[in-house]
């Protein structure tokens, strides 16, 4: 029997997670949720249904529809309320990073998840690219040797216009929207959880984000293995 989906936010990324749904012969999706009723007029098209269950509230769908699971692909502030209102309809999530704002957030939705004994997956794709599962085997193969010390740099030249709209405005735009990938890659590379992170973000004078688009840290994980990181979203290309 094929899991019953309600798709949450269908524009931007969530289109993506439409098309993968639509031709997955274990999903079947039973509602779409998006505040935006142009995001759901483009939504009827891809799946083919002009009328149909269409909501822009997702307690609304979850009530109205039965379904096992939401996949949550909406604007990254919306996440953990989003994840918490589906738990609580009793459905199982599927979520994109990050699924908190706030540590405080991400706390709450675990101890919800534990409570009503739902699953929540964080959908990470990072890990699963071609170029971090080769340095995995090699790692894990003993080829690179016993590793001490990393060094990953991100510079890429991202302006806010190629962003979700909400983006601009966050307060951290570099650390939810770019290097949660890295940081989560640290550790699938190193098969090990991190211990201590010292972490400094800012804005460089040439960005066009309200809040920090850049970042330096420092990661220390299990059995001593220390990463340097600094990255940017607004790095002039060359």
């Amino acid at each position: 029997m094929a899991i019953r989906i309600i798709h949450v936010g269908v524009g931007g990324r969530g289109r993506h997670w439409l098309e993968y749904v639509a031709e997955h012969p274990d999903f079947t999706a039973v509602a779409y949720v998006d505040v935006s009723e142009q995001a759901l007029q483009e939504a009827r098209g891809t799946a083919g249904q002009e009328h149909g269950n269409f909501f822009t509230d997702l307690k609304d769908a979850a009530a109205k529809v039965e379904a096992d699971a939401a996949l949550i692909t909406s604007p990254s502030f919306l996440h953990a309320q989003q994840t918490y209102q589906a738990l609580d309809a009793g459905l199982a999530v599927l979520v994109e990073k990050p699924f908190g704002s706030t540590l405080q957030e991400a706390v709450q939705v675990v101890q919800r998840a534990h409570e009503v004994k739902r699953p929540v997956v964080v959908a990470e794709n990072y890990r699963f690219f071609q170029a971090e599962r080769t340095m995995r085997h090699l790692i894990d193969a003993g080829q690179v040797g016993r590793l001490s010390t990393a060094i990953c740099i991100d510079r890429r030249d991202q302006p806010s216009h190629t962003q979700g709209p909400w983006v601009k405005s966050m307060a951290e735009p570099f650390f939810m929207e770019i290097a949660v990938h890295h940081f989560d890659s640290f550790r699938y590379l190193f098969n090990r959880q991190p211990q201590t992170l010292l972490a400094r973000s800012y804005n460089p004078p040439m960005s066009d984000y309200e809040g920090a688009a850049a970042a330096d840290a420092l990661i220390e994980f299990e059995g001593g293995t220390r990463i340097q990181y600094s990255g940017t979203m607004v790095a002039t290309r060359y």
